[in-house]
């Protein structure tokens, strides 16, 4: 009884907090677990399907693994064979969207859409360079793995 207890409480402080990168479960590299996951299968058993960053996986199988990894992200091991890269990569996807702060913050959000549109490349990766140094830290470990992540992809 004591144990259940115990197991009940643990589970409970194991989900992800809030609404930030940096209240979600976090891996060694400060990087949520949820986007570790799914980049390292996508890396994994995914990198030989086309357009795996644009297709949509099934809209049921996406949210149920998307909840259990929310609920403990630690404990879901995403197996070749019993996920499909779709649904990984749409949960992803997913997860990053729904963050109300987003990946590169809120309160930074115009000084990036600014960004954006300079045409000359040198000065827009100056600027990008500059945006993310003011980055929470575990905003910028995540957008790091993204990035190579797509490198790679």
């Amino acid at each position: 009884m004591d144990f259940a207890g115990w197991l009940g409480s643990i589970q409970k402080a194991a989900a992800s907090l809030g609404d930030t990168l940096s209240d979600q479960q976090l891996g060694d590299s400060d990087i949520p677990v949820i986007v570790y996951r799914c980049v390292g299968y996508i890396t994994q058993c995914g990198l030989t399907s086309e357009g795996i960053s644009r297709k949509s996986g099934q809209t049921l199988k996406t949210q149920q693994l998307l909840e259990s990894l929310r609920q403990d992200a630690h404990s879901v091991h995403l197996k070749e064979g019993e996920q499909h890269v779709d649904n990984i990569s749409s949960a992803l996807k997913r997860f990053l969207r729904d963050l109300p702060d987003g990946l590169f913050t809120g309160a930074q959000h115009l000084f990036w859409l600014e960004a954006s549109e300079i045409e000359d490349e040198e000065e827009k990766v100056s600027r990008y360079r500059g945006l993310l140094v003011h980055l929470p830290p575990v905003n910028q470990a995540t957008v790091k793995a993204l990035i190579s992540h797509l490198y790679c992809d």
